[in-house]
């Protein structure tokens, strides 16, 4: 089966209860088939930790280290700088795309740096209602 990779806006949805859990939750459970970059677990524990509480990074460290953790090396930085000098990704997402390239990987994610990226399932986020 092929590997897929969540980016962060996919394991913050997931992890939060978000509007499109939904869309992320099949992908995050099926954990022999998920990779984890460890740049991912870095802004996930970020985001939530500045959101929520500590009790909710723990869950979502937990979550997250149920897949493949693919960390960073020489090789995938190396290729994450052609990635971002090709496809004008910013460096967090430019090692993201890297991993999931290197991998052979899907990426799933609500970023539109990706939207037209190849590999990309990239899911749009819902508008935010008006009051």
């Amino acid at each position: 089966m092929p590997y897929n990779l969540l980016d962060s806006s996919g394991w913050i949805e997931v992890i939060t209860g978000g509007e499109e859990r939904a869309q992320f939750e099949t992908v995050a459970k099926d954990v022999e088939n998920i990779l984890v970059s460890t740049v991912v677990v870095v802004e996930v524990g970020r985001f939530i930790l500045r959101k929520a509480n500590q009790a909710l990074a723990d869950l979502a460290s937990t979550s997250m280290s149920e897949g493949i953790v693919v960390g960073l090396d020489l090789e995938l930085a190396e290729r994450a700088v052609r990635c971002g000098l090709e496809y004008g990704l910013p460096i967090t997402d430019s090692i993201i795309y890297a991993t999931a390239l290197a991998h052979d990987a899907t990426l799933w994610t609500m970023d539109e740096h990706f939207e037209k990226l190849p590999k990309v399932k990239y899911i749009k986020p819902r508008k935010k209602k008006t009051k």
